[in-house]
């Protein structure tokens, strides 16, 4: 009876054992899966010389040095982008004004620090993929100096252009394989000279959501379709584009 006993709880103790061996190797398992998950939904992630293109109207059309970040994953999307862009192609409106640039960077020899680079950040979030129905709601925020190209300042003397872009993004799958893709956008460009000490606007009556005013807004009206058949990708879009509405995270638009 005693050896019975005695081999019944060495069992037990065997069995314990291997519960124990099992939940640590269920909870690494759950780890792998986790960061398996995670890994998976990373559409981009780039360090140095990055060039997003997850928004129509924050950053978009140029390159900048920093990190871009985008992550989508069943019904999540995220975007962030922060660096600074010596990329002024969104001054060059004309060739006139392009060839006038190029002459004044090779007269002045200026390099990366004479550039007056744009300092910018954004964010961008919400649901659905952007290939499908969503709702992203993204916000831009940049800064650079007021200064032109070859002019040299006194420290402190220069003044500073903050602009701020707010976006709305929206997709519908109306049919299968097609979406109808409506973006809207918002933009207000101070300079360090209208803002306060609080860091408030000294006119409110020109902001971001002040809907009296629409010369400083962007609209796009997009239809995209896929054939079933033969994988033919069409897109139809519209643009319109305010007088006054500018993003430093963009290269030159015009409407169209």
């Amino acid at each position: 009876q005693g050896r019975l006993s005695a081999l019944d709880q060495d069992v037990q103790t065997v069995q314990m054992r291997i519960q124990r061996l099992g939940a640590v190797m269920n909870a690494e398992k759950g780890k792998n899966d986790l960061l398996t998950s995670f890994t998976q939904g990373i559409k981009r992630l780039q360090i140095g010389t990055c060039s997003p293109t997850s928004s129509e109207f924050l950053i978009n059309g140029i390159n900048f040095q920093g990190l871009s970040f985008e992550y989508a994953r069943k019904d999540l999307f995220l975007a962030f982008d922060r660096g600074r862009s010596f990329d002024d192609t969104w001054q060059d409106a004309d060739p006139v004004s392009h060839d006038l640039r190029t002459l004044q960077q090779s007269l002045f020899f200026a390099d990366a620090s004479d550039l007056n680079p744009r300092k910018l950040t954004s964010v961008k979030a919400g649901f659905g993929t952007s290939q499908g129905t969503h709702f992203h709601v993204g916000y831009l925020t940049g800064s650079r100096e007021d200064v032109p190209m070859g002019i040299t300042v006194p420290d402190g003397t220069s003044s500073t252009l903050h602009n701020q872009v707010v976006e709305l993004d929206l997709g519908y799958a109306v049919l299968k394989n097609n979406l109808l893709h409506l973006v809207y956008a918002r933009s207000v460009v101070r300079s360090s000279s209208d803002i306060g000490d609080e860091g408030q606007a000294t006119d409110a009556g020109d902001g971001l959501f002040n809907f009296g005013e629409n010369n400083d807004q962007a609209v796009k009206l997009g239809w995209s379709s896929t054939s079933e058949r033969t994988g033919t990708h069409a897109e139809v879009e519209v643009r319109s584009i305010a007088p006054f509405f500018q993003s430093f995270g963009m290269g030159y638009i015009q409407n169209g």
